[in-house]
């Protein structure tokens, strides 16, 4: 698992970061691993999943592929809800570390960011992908709700960021503000740039893109 505050990856049952010192949240350092232990049923599965999202913490790509085979080792059946549940999971942790990556300093990416977004990403669109064969509209919902998703965490970051800086904020706005009139009368190109640029601050990841 990994701390909430730095990334650091931390031992499982851990309660301090020892790299920023940081607490761990309760749910996370009770949890540890997502997958629960002794032969678990599938609703003990997906519970777990379900409380590791819940927190809002950081897991590596590893968590998901353990709990899948677990559950394809173990001859367990889930219905199109759990398996659901897997994939909400699966991009909400893509969204998450995403925007790590993107608002990590351009001159020094968090590489371990980038690469658990990237694994993320994979995982996740493997999963849609086997969702669709079944129901085809929940795949587009999950894709759907994993972009909405992904722009709010970009938002929260943007205003964490913007935090007890006022100018830094109405810079942001104003920004914002042209972005919108460029894109109502046709300069979309031009939009998406002061888009991007409302969204991260300068020097990052993001903005670089």
């Amino acid at each position: 698992m990994f701390c909430s505050q730095c990334g650091n990856d931390v031992g499982d049952g851990a309660h301090f970061c020892c790299a920023c010192g940081s607490r761990l949240s309760p749910a996370i350092a009770a949890a540890g691993q997502i997958e629960p232990t002794d032969s678990p049923t599938v609703d003990q599965i997906i519970d777990r999943v379900r409380a590791a999202m819940d927190s809002g913490d950081l897991f590596s790509h590893r968590a998901f592929t353990s709990v899948v085979a677990m559950l394809h080792g173990s001859g367990l059946q889930t219905t199109t809800r759990e398996w659901c549940t897997l994939v909400d999971f699966a991009g909400d942790q893509f969204s998450r570390w995403h925007v790590r990556w993107l608002f990590s300093p351009a001159s020094a990416p968090d590489v371990p960011a980038e690469e658990e977004q990237r694994r993320w990403r994979i995982l996740f669109d493997s999963a849609v992908t086997a969702l669709a064969s079944d129901m085809p509209q929940a795949a587009r919902d999950c894709r759907e709700v994993c972009n909405l998703r992904a722009m709010k965490y970009i938002l929260q970051a943007r205003q964490h960021y913007n935090d007890g800086r006022p100018m830094r904020e109405l810079e942001s706005a104003a920004t914002s503000y042209i972005a919108h009139r460029l894109n109502a009368v046709g300069f979309r190109r031009s939009a998406e740039r002061a888009m991007n640029r409302s969204l991260f601050p300068s020097g990052t990841v993001g903005a670089s893109q």
